[in-house]
């Protein structure tokens, strides 16, 4: 059964071991994950469905990661502290691809150990009380919008017969162009992305994410609204209270914390 959505940025300098003196500067957000954290681990969850896509993405169809374990790495990123391991949903994920087959939604499995940055800074960031729950690695593809909202209910449907507690993190950064100093430097469509989203989540409306314009959402250079889109997908005609608990962009970079109350 599903008892818990939620959206995290994924960028590593949310990781105090990656950048240590810029650290501080994302104190809104650091806030709200924990404000999230202590939420997530009273509800006990048995599962955690995390869905991302900077790792070995299909173009064409949605994917899950199964591998025998799985394991953090921050290395490339500067962080040197140990990996973590994690273990698959073994069981749940083969409920799942079965169910997007039958639905003959485009699906494809892979099985990389090493999990991508996106969720493993997600791993890292809830910490070790969660090290004992199993995880489903899962990347979306580059199809259009209203796929991405129909997948995410293919995967409802498969989550509220399981018998397991999952909780579902769609992460990802918002736009990455909000300021001259951000990565992919400023253009107007970045804030006008941002608000947009934002406004999207507080109202609980899949409508209003689906009718950003493509042009926009190209522009803002983004990495979150694919994931937010599966999300939505999967909470529609759910009764749910969309909260933002914070959003901030230090660095010229959109970050987002929400979660929905089930």
């Amino acid at each position: 059964m599903l008892i818990h959505a939620s959206f995290l940025p994924h960028s590593p300098l949310l990781l105090k071991e990656v950048h240590p003196e810029r650290y501080g500067e994302l104190e809104k957000t650091h806030k709200a994950i924990e404000t999230l954290r202590h939420d997530l681990y009273a509800l006990q969850p048995d599962t955690l469905c995390i869905i991302s896509g900077h790792g070995e993405r299909c173009a064409e169809a949605f994917s899950i990661d199964l591998a025998p374990e799985y394991r953090t790495d921050m290395k490339p990123f500067g962080d040197l502290s140990e990996p973590t391991t994690h273990v698959p949903a073994a069981k749940l994920i083969d409920r799942l691809q079965r169910h997007l087959r039958k639905e003959d939604i485009s699906f494809t499995l892979s099985t990389n150990e090493t999990l991508e940055y996106g969720t493993a800074v997600v791993l890292r960031l809830l910490g070790s009380q969660f090290q004992d729950v199993q995880i489903i690695p899962l990347a979306y593809s580059d199809a259009e919008a209203k796929e991405h909202a129909q997948f995410g209910k293919a995967l409802r449907d498969v989550l509220d017969e399981a018998s397991e507690r999952v909780a579902v993190i769609a992460t990802g950064d918002l736009s990455h162009c909000l300021s001259s100093e951000a990565p992919g430097g400023f253009c107007k469509e970045g804030q006008m992305f941002d608000d947009a989203v934002v406004r999207a989540v507080q109202q609980g409306s899949l409508s209003n994410l689906l009718s950003i314009p493509k042009e926009i959402v190209l522009h803002a250079q983004e990495s979150g609204y694919h994931p937010l889109l599966i999300l939505y997908g999967l909470l529609d005609t759910r009764l749910s209270t969309a909260e933002v608990l914070s959003y901030e962009h230090p660095f010229g970079v959109g970050y987002l914390v929400a979660q929905f109350r089930l």
